[in-house]
């Protein structure tokens, strides 16, 4: 559908082609019936015609939708991630950009551990304990 309405958009046919009207017509309240749970977008009707003109609320509606979507797409792409790989591909940036952590010693490799678990956390919501870190890193904190 994106791509029937970004032809329409683009190449500045004066009228819907059929193929377009028809995905308007049948698909459009399917879409509505989607999101509808998903979000509060009351700007955006997916069966409008009115394919050329966006209002300053649709506009929102659509980038809060896109956001959605992209939000989406990582939570299923980051249920595939294996932990133990990203644990060490961490380590293995962190100890790039800080050489300094790669000294012995139980103060440091709980440092590393500690700033290994925050980025597991922040870049890929990868929830784990300092000793399940620890361990994957293979040091004794």
């Amino acid at each position: 559908m994106a791509n029937l309405h970004r032809n329409d958009f683009f190449h500045s046919a004066s009228e819907l082609t059929s193929e377009f009207a028809k995905t308007l017509k049948y698909d459009g309240p399917v879409l509505q019936k989607h999101w509808k749970p998903k979000t509060t977008v009351p700007a955006v009707d997916f069966s409008s015609q009115a394919v050329r003109t966006f209002t300053a609320d649709e506009t929102i509606s659509l980038i809060k939708l896109v956001r959605i979507c992209v939000e989406e797409i990582d939570a299923f792409l980051a249920r595939g991630l294996e932990g133990e790989r990203v644990l060490k591909l961490l380590e293995r940036d962190l100890l790039a950009r800080q050489p300094e952590l790669t000294a012995k010693g139980p103060a440091i490799a709980a440092r590393r551990v500690r700033k290994v678990k925050k980025r597991a956390l922040e870049l890929y919501a990868l929830r784990a304990t300092p000793t399940e870190v620890a361990h994957v890193l293979g040091v004794a904190i």
